[in-house]
Formats: structure tokens, C-alpha cells, sequence
């Protein structure tokens, strides 16, 4: 769909990169629900430190790709999940 609408096999190949870095993180979470109770692999929950920072991580790594600077994308990753999460870890 990138190329598609840019023409561009860089931003192309970026958003490809990003959707299966945060799909993997997705899957790092491995949500099961038993008896109504929705639990998560250990450490992995919305808002946890290993979250935030593979959030961060993934974001960073993409704009990189891309050409741009690590840093101030690592701490956007960090904020837009925190706060998709609503700052709080699910035991």
C-alpha cells in the first residue's frame, strides 16, 4: 500500500519494517483469555517497561531506516505507547 501511494520502495520497505516490529512486540504480549480473565506473557502487559521501550526501540529503528535520527523517534515511540496503554501495567 506504501508504494502504491508514494511510488517509493524506501517507504515502502519502512513500513513493512515497522508493521512487523510492532506485530512482534504484539506477539511478545501472547494474550490469553481463561475464565474471563484476560492475562499476559510476564513483563510483556500494556505499559510495562520491556513494552515501552521495544515500542520505542521499533520506532527508533524504522525512522532510521528511513534516514532520519534515533533519538527524539525512540522517546515518541516510548510516549505514543505509554500512553495508547494509559500509563498502567495489567497484572
Amino acid at each position: 500500500m506504501s508504494y502504491a501511494a508514494t511510488g517509493s520502495a524506501k517507504a515502502a520497505q519502512g513500513a513493512g519494517l515497522t508493521a512487523g516490529l510492532f506485530m512482534g512486540i504484539g506477539g511478545l504480549r501472547e494474550a490469553k483469555t481463561v475464565g474471563g480473565k484476560t492475562t499476559y506473557n510476564k513483563g510483556w502487559e500494556s505499559g510495562s517497561m520491556k513494552t515501552l521501550a521495544a515500542h520505542g526501540l521499533a520506532s527508533g529503528v524504522s525512522y532510521v531506516q528511513a534516514g532520519g535520527k534515533f533519538g527524539a523517534v525512540f522517546l515518541s515511540g516510548v510516549a505514543g505507547s505509554y500512553l495508547g496503554s494509559s500509563g498502567t501495567a495489567n497484572d
